[in-house]
């Protein structure tokens, strides 16, 4: 048992026997008797000006001065065990190691877990504690004012109070923490070379992505493992949903995968770097050395299969990000991943995709991109993996803050001030990366058709890459965050007057005639919808546009810019648009609202993003207030 002790302060060794006077000098042995034994027998006042300085304050001074022996003769109260695991459980929330974190965390639980009694005998001992406050409250104040009428009242209230080491602090079922001030700090971002991390990312050539040497390897394949399922039959085995992005094609395909097959991939990978020399084995250690999941045989838990779940992400996103052209081990090793990913089959199907009419230089860059933020032997791969730790701890200081029996939240401004964080700190990092970036994209893209913007098209490449990179892993945080900022009322009205109005006309939600739509703009709800399929905010703004757009393109607009001369007014668009979000069918329009107010680039939302975002609050406001 972790016994955590406290000596007696000066308040606690008043009631005790004082061995010295106001000057230092030791007291006669008779006034000490007399101020220890008998509660009644006044004490002689001091010959001063300042006579309202009582004996009971002049004793705690004294008793301070007192020999270490003396004050450790008594046996001192043990500390509230609670109190010791919320101390362990913010350290651990500043922890940006991973094994580090857990073993805090499992530390701080064992702590709350230990000699908890049953809820009865809580109850109890919450009421012998509230009665105890309510004693030593009303001798505190009998104490005071004593002071006023001289030191034998004082002396006389000093007795009557129970000594510390007599009733120690009893504890019940600790209750969670709950942040009240402020939130853990977040780690600073040092973009710095340390042990096993490479400088910098060195990328590759224009040509070499042209020209790619790697038949039956696609160029980059993002993973993200979205969620894990228990199958019914085998409650044991647990079934993991991946989804796979092809970053040359965009082609988006899922994938169902056990853990057994993620264990032999990396068994096959250990397998590879034995064989390997030397060298090339060092390059992969970084990869071996990431947290991994052992084999299970009994039904995990929630919660394991929610950090399981974690742990193969990281290593699968590491493995996607290797570099196949830069040694015969990443080569083999790209191979067996992309073969887990998909079939031969399906690969020689995304080579026959024909991609001559876009843009490459884009595509260059996405998946230089790729590889330098998610590779943990990068820099910036590296800052972002530990950035990624220290705010899902963050978040776990937040989530602390429900009550699980009331199920009320007390940490809204908390959970607002994370989602301002987070934002600046995606927005830090997408600066240093385009601050950073080599002057070879710039180059090359600056000899693209006079028309193209190449340093908007850049921005873009770069602020998407790194919100793929933080945003995707964090989505159950952000979900949680955003979800404890809105206001539940306004969503529950927003809901019930969405039901109540999807049966009305065109007409009814006051569309003038000559602007209704034949096919009750069926394309604009279908874009409107699909915000609920995407999880970056740009992806989730885009889908907004598309969906604008197409309300000025039923109209009669020929191009896919919004202008202010346009005939169609903002009077004139705003009935459509609420008659567009009420028939598109979101599930929690209010929460896409916030994602996007919260987690959208600054620089977005001026302009068209920013009109058209301003447009879909004040319909969401005005089906809520109706």
């Amino acid at each position: 048992m972790l016994a955590l002790t406290r000596r007696k302060s000066s308040a606690d060794t008043s009631s005790t026997s004082p061995t010295s006077t106001d000057s230092g000098d030791e007291m006669p042995l008779p006034i000490r008797q007399l101020t220890t034994t008998t509660g009644a027998a006044a004490v002689p006042q001091p010959k001063k000006k300042n006579r309202q300085l009582s004996l009971l304050s002049r004793l705690s001074r004294d008793s301070a001065d007192a020999p270490d022996d003396s004050r450790d003769k008594d046996t001192t109260a043990v500390v509230n065990p609670g109190i010791a695991s919320h101390v362990v459980w913010k350290l651990a929330m500043r922890m940006s190691l991973h094994n580090e974190s857990r073993f805090l965390q499992h530390l701080s639980r064992s702590m709350l877990s230990y000699g908890a009694p049953t809820h009865k005998h809580a109850e109890s001992t919450h009421q012998h504690n509230h009665t105890q406050t309510k004693n030593q409250k009303l001798i505190m104040n009998n104490n005071a004012a004593g002071h006023a009428h001289g030191a034998r009242d004082s002396v006389s209230s000093q007795q009557q109070r129970p000594p510390c080491n007599v009733t120690p602090i009893l504890v019940g079922k600790a209750a969670p923490f709950t942040p009240i001030h402020a939130l853990p700090p977040l780690p600073p971002l040092l973009f710095s070379s340390c042990k096993g991390v490479q400088t910098k990312s060195q990328g590759i050539s224009l040509r070499s992505y042209v020209r790619w040497r790697c038949p039956g390897l696609r160029p980059g394949l993002s993973v993200r493992v979205v969620r894990a399922e228990i199958i019914n039959a085998m409650p044991a085995v647990t079934e993991y949903v991946v989804h796979v992005v092809d970053l040359h094609t965009k082609v988006f395909w899922i994938a169902k995968k056990r853990f057994h097959e993620f264990y032999l991939l990396r068994k096959k990978i250990k397998a590879l770097a034995r064989e390997a020399s030397p060298a090339e084995a060092e390059k992969l250690k970084f990869i071996l050395e990431l947290p991994f999941p052992r084999r299970r045989f009994r039904n995990p838990s929630l919660e394991t299969i929610d950090r399981r779940k974690g742990e193969i992400e990281m290593f699968l996103r590491n493995v996607a990000a290797l570099e196949p052209t830069s040694s015969e081990l990443f080569l083999e090793i790209a191979k067996e991943f992309q073969l887990e990913m998909c079939s031969a089959e399906f690969i020689t199907s995304l080579e026959k995709i024909d991609t001559t009419e876009e843009l490459l230089e884009p595509k260059w860059l996405a998946y230089d991109l790729f590889v330098s933020l998610n590779s943990g032997s990068t820099v910036e791969g590296n800052t972002c993996y530990k950035f990624l730790q220290a705010f899902t701890n963050r978040c776990a200081v937040i989530e602390a803050a429900v009550c699980p029996e009331c199920k009320t939240f007390e940490g809204k401004s908390l959970a607002a001030d994370a989602l301002k964080d987070l934002r600046n700190v995606i927005t830090s990092i997408e600066q240093y990366i385009l601050d950073n970036l080599s002057p070879r994209y710039a180059d090359r893209m600056s000899l693209m058709d006079q028309s193209v913007d190449a340093r908007g098209m850049i921005e873009e490449c770069v602020y998407h890459a790194v919100e793929d990179t933080l945003l995707v892993p964090l989505e159950r945080q952000i979900a949680f965050l955003v979800s404890a900022t809105i206001d539940a009322d306004m969503e529950a009205r927003l809901a019930d007057n969405i039901e109540k109005m999807r049966g009305r006309t065109q007409s009814e939600f006051g569309i003038p005639e000559h602007l209704q739509s034949e096919d009750d703009w069926g394309k604009s709800c279908h874009y409107l919808s699909m915000m609920d399929e995407r999880i970056l905010p740009g992806d989730k703004i885009q889908e907004l546009l598309r969906s604008a757009l197409e309300i000025f393109k039923s109209y009669g607009e020929k191009n896919l810019e919004w202008r202010e001369n346009s005939a169609l007014t903002a009077d004139d668009y705003l009935p459509i648009h609420i008659y567009v979000v009420v028939k598109s069918g979101l599930k929690r329009p209010l929460v896409a609202k916030e994602y996007l107010g919260a987690m959208i680039h600054p620089s977005k939302m001026l302009g068209e993003v920013g009109y058209f975002l301003t447009m879909f609050e004040v319909a969401l406001k005005y089906i809520a207030d109706m």
